[in-house]
């Protein structure tokens, strides 16, 4: 009896002075990242999931494991956790897992591809190469998704079609050959979980800029295509012969997190992707060595393997004059002035011609004249700039709405009330 007792008060008390476990769980946690020496995995473990939930954390905590672009995990601790387990010996780095933003067609002509001699036909259009797109998911149904003439998907292919709301294997086709979603990080991070009233807990894309770099990437040739009636001819992608596979690793509302873009990496490399196409940069103004940057790693773990990474360089970057993405395994791509306009000029009484631009698609009106409103002469900034929710519908309804440019989204302007 006394034995059992030496023997039960011994093991407690090695489980309560283990330096990397912590009863801290009624804490504030976070989703943390940590890269890890895979080499160092004892051969007791069979696999490295094993090793990290025995070792590192418990299997509820852990939200993904890396083990194709880097050897690793994402999990929800504490800070006091993630500090502690920084001592471990196989523990290279931890980060917090941060939330990143989306970025935002003529290319193919304003890149002179749209003669039949050259780099386009000679390629035959990016004929069975395989472009991993990291977004808000695909809307599948677009005419630029048509799989018509297309042969056979390439027998390299490992990837799948993921189901979820709206969306199963029918919606794949020899164009759209893979699909798949990456939430467990927005599902950790955001009080609630996602929002399925405003998305699609599926590849489906609930946001539309999934959609809009899917088809500029790879997307195939509609006639009779415009904007609301503006810009009227044939719409295609940069590789209109090209397939695509589509990982939703961004949200409707909440951004993208770092957790759920490594675990896209990690998938695509493995699905045997050729291309990998990241619109999403840091919105918070953070800059990390390339070491502690999740882009960077991922991008340079697939690019060790072949992979050919393309990233976006961003609408702002941490500085003026600067942008984002520019580790230099990846070819970074920034979107220029684009060389053409709508012109919609507004004449006043007088006679005097404003010139602008705009892409209004109401009511045409005639040559008809309208009252002109300053909502800036009320004294309130948020309205001089037509903020959402600042002007009142009664004093702008039916009136052209004069606004100061500032800084925030011209779409929102455009929301007002």
């Amino acid at each position: 009896m006394a034995s059992s007792i030496i023997a039960l008060l011994l093991c407690i008390f090695f489980f309560l002075s283990s330096p990397f476990i912590s009863f801290a769980t009624a804490l504030a946690t976070k989703t943390f990242i940590f890269r890890i020496d895979g080499g160092s995995m004892p051969s007791i473990f069979p696999t490295h999931y094993h090793w990290y939930s025995s070792e590192f954390a418990e299997e509820s905590q852990i939200l993904h494991v890396y083990h194709t672009v880097f050897h690793g995990f994402s999990a929800v601790v504490t800070p006091d956790e993630a500090d502690n387990l920084r001592n471990h010996p196989a523990v290279l780095a931890v980060f917090e897992d941060r939330r990143r933003e989306l970025h935002t067609t003529r290319s193919p002509q304003f890149l002179g591809l749209q003669n039949q001699k050259g780099l386009w036909s000679e390629s035959d259009y990016g004929s069975d190469v395989i472009i991993g797109v990291f977004d808000t998911g695909i809307w599948p149904e677009r005419r630029s998704f048509s799989d018509l003439n297309l042969g056979p998907i390439p027998k390299r292919w490992r990837g799948a079609c993921e189901s979820g709301a709206r969306f199963g294997p029918k919606n794949c086709n020899r164009k759209i050959i893979g699909a798949r979603f990456f939430a467990k990080g927005q599902q950790a991070a955001v009080i609630g979980g996602i929002n399925k009233t405003v998305e699609f807990l599926s590849p489906r894309d609930a946001d539309g800029h999934g959609t809009h770099t899917s088809s500029t990437a790879a997307g195939r040739h509609v006639f009779k295509a415009s904007m609301s009636g503006y810009a009227s001819g044939i719409a295609k992608g940069v590789a209109p012969k090209a397939r695509i596979a589509a990982y939703k690793v961004c949200w409707k509302d909440s951004g993208c997190l770092d957790s759920d873009i490594l675990a896209a990496f990690d998938a695509a490399v493995s699905d045997g992707v050729d291309v990998i196409s990241i619109s999403i940069g840091g919105g918070d103004g953070i800059t990390s060595p390339y070491y502690l940057d999740p882009i960077a790693i991922g991008s340079y773990g697939a690019a060790s393997k072949g992979i050919f990474v393309s990233s976006s360089a961003g609408n702002e970057g941490p500085n003026g004059m600067s942008v984002t993405n520019l580790a230099p395994w990846v070819t970074t791509v920034g979107a220029g002035t684009i060389d053409r306009n709508f012109p919609a000029d507004a004449v006043l009484g007088d006679g005097h011609r404003l010139r602008g631009v705009s892409l209004y698609a109401g009511v045409p009106l005639n040559g008809r004249m309208f009252p002109v409103v300053y909502p800036g002469k009320s004294g309130m900034s948020s309205a001089s700039l037509c903020m959402e929710n600042s002007l009142d519908p009664k004093h702008v309804r039916g009136k052209i709405v004069i606004c100061d440019r500032g800084s925030s989204p011209r779409v929102a302007k455009g929301i007002g009330c």
